[in-house]
């Protein structure tokens, strides 16, 4: 799960950045291919995560800070548990309808 969760999100961001970067030159069905299938691609990541929160496994890992200022820390988290894989998978899941 350690590379589950932040998979979940850089597919959608590399779908973005194809799309973003090279839409204008690849064929239009390739467009909507990246699109949807980054989208898609982070929908079987949640799934994967909910077997493995379903499990018993939960992340709470910290990966750099944001900002710091003498006493007050803000870092940058991510805390995976069963409320949060529910709402991952709404989120990619409905995302993924749309996109389709």
């Amino acid at each position: 799960m350690d590379i589950l969760a932040p998979l979940v999100l850089l597919a959608p961001l590399a779908g973005f950045l194809v799309n973003a970067l090279l839409g204008r030159l690849l064929p239009r069905r390739l467009v909507g291919w990246a699109g949807a299938g980054s989208i898609g691609l982070a929908f079987v990541f949640a799934v994967v995560i909910l077997s493995q929160v379903l499990g018993g496994q939960k992340l709470d890992q910290s990966y750099f800070t944001w900002w710091q200022s003498a006493d007050f820390n803000v870092p940058f988290n991510l805390y995976v548990d069963a409320l949060s894989t529910l709402m991952i998978l709404v989120i990619t899941g409905v995302g993924f309808l749309i996109h389709v």
